[in-house]
């Protein structure tokens, strides 16, 4: 009955199964490959990404534009939000994860393209997908690494804060305390007010950075507590700014005196090593090539300090006599010439140590040589007797070169 029922099948009819069933098998393969690039295009669109906003900190907050949005509490809240962080990107190896991602995404995009028959149209809108990934995964990465940024920041700030408004405070109440001391305590006491005055422009900066950036009833509190320390301020400063020019003064004449004697000391011991001539052991000769490597890592040190009092004279040239000024000059350039030279001289005694402590060790090996042979010949002397043993010393002794002995 079969046979009957395909006997009425026309040749058209199978010809057409066939072609069909014949083209079953690419089209399946081409529909397979298909189906696994929408797949991971699905995943890497709405998965990848969306994993990384959704599996963070509760407390990270993101807009459309996947922005930072959070205000901060105080250092301990900012830091703990920091630490959450931190262990939010490194648990689930954001970057790392994607990058994976993309690159098997990549892998399916060429599979696809060339295997998949894709027209043109598809083509281009496949490249279109890629770029576009590419570019809002390039944005959230640099948004992620952005919140680190600005939490290290603004706990930086908070440390500042911390440290510098307690400090400004127990100033100023010692300052209050200094009002009725003598003219000369007081400019005593005074003199880095001027230090003072920019402590205090930058703990205006770093609590305005923090009132921006902090909830509402923390900058309420910031607010509150630099406005009682400006207030001090403003009251004390018209009575102690006359102090400034002349602890300004002071300041640089304490540190110009510290870093000449600096300057001076080093000098003069580096004179004296170059100098050194008691070279009589290898022992020696190693410590003094320690002096030098010393020296020579210590004088670059060295130049930057004499640039350093050279600036504190020029800060005060003003305020000082023509005696005075002529005797710093004198002692500048007396000083930076002794500087050049020893700059000039470290490392050619440095080539003559390594000179003589080759010479010296072979000089001390020669001498612990011959020193061993003549305890040998003095031992074979005196254990043979002159007589019978004479030509057994000389066999001795001519094994070491030496001539015959006298008769």
């Amino acid at each position: 009955m079969t046979s009957l029922a395909a006997q009425n099948v026309s040749p058209e009819q199978l010809d057409n199964m066939a072609q069909r069933l014949e083209a079953v098998g690419p089209s399946a393969a081409r529909r397979r490959i298909q189906l696994k690039f929408l797949e991971h295009k699905s995943h890497n669109e709405e998965t990848v990404i969306s994993e990384v906003l959704v599996g963070a900190p509760a407390s990270i907050n993101w807009d459309d534009s996947v922005a930072w949005t959070v205000k901060y509490g105080r250092e301990e809240k900012v830091q703990q939000l920091l630490e959450q962080y931190r262990n939010f990107v490194s648990r689930n190896r954001i970057f790392q994860e994607f990058n994976k991602a993309y690159i098997d995404m990549q892998r399916v995009v060429e599979e696809y393209k060339r295997e998949g028959n894709v027209d043109q149209r598809e083509s281009v809108n496949i490249d279109r997908f890629m770029r576009e990934t590419g570019e809002r995964w390039k944005n959230v990465s640099m948004e992620l690494r952005c919140v680190q940024s600005m939490l290290e920041e603004v706990v930086a700030y908070w440390r500042r804060w911390n440290s510098m408004a307690d400090e400004f405070d127990n100033w100023l109440d010692r300052a209050y305390g200094m009002q009725d001391l003598s003219e000369e305590d007081k400019m005593e006491y005074f003199q880095d007010v001027s230090v003072w005055k920019d402590k205090y422009q930058l703990l205006g900066d770093t609590v305005s950075f923090l009132i921006a950036t902090c909830e509402d009833q923390v900058a309420h509190e910031l607010k509150e507590r630099y406005l009682r320390i400006s207030t001090r301020w403003d009251e004390l400063f018209p009575h102690v700014k006359q102090y400034m020019h002349a602890g300004d003064i002071l300041r640089h004449r304490k540190d110009y005196r510290a870093g000449i004697e600096k300057l001076q000391g080093w000098l003069r011991n580096a004179e004296a090593v170059l100098s050194s001539t008691q070279l009589s052991s290898t022992e020696k000769i190693k410590a003094y090539g320690e002096q030098l490597q010393t020296l020579q890592k210590e004088v670059e040190g060295i130049e930057e300090l004499f640039k350093v009092v050279s600036k504190k004279f020029q800060a005060m040239i003003q305020d000082l006599s023509r005696d005075e000024v002529d005797r710093i000059m004198n002692t500048l350039k007396k000083e930076k010439e002794a500087l050049v030279r020893v700059r000039a001289l470290i490392p050619m005694q440095l080539h003559l140590f390594h000179q003589i402590l080759v010479q010296q060790e072979s000089l001390e090996a020669g001498q612990t040589e011959i020193k061993h042979w003549l305890d040998e010949a003095e031992s074979l002397l005196a254990s043979e007797s002159l007589a019978g043993g004479k030509d057994s010393v000389q066999a001795q002794l001519d094994r070491h070169k030496v001539g015959a002995l006298p008769d």
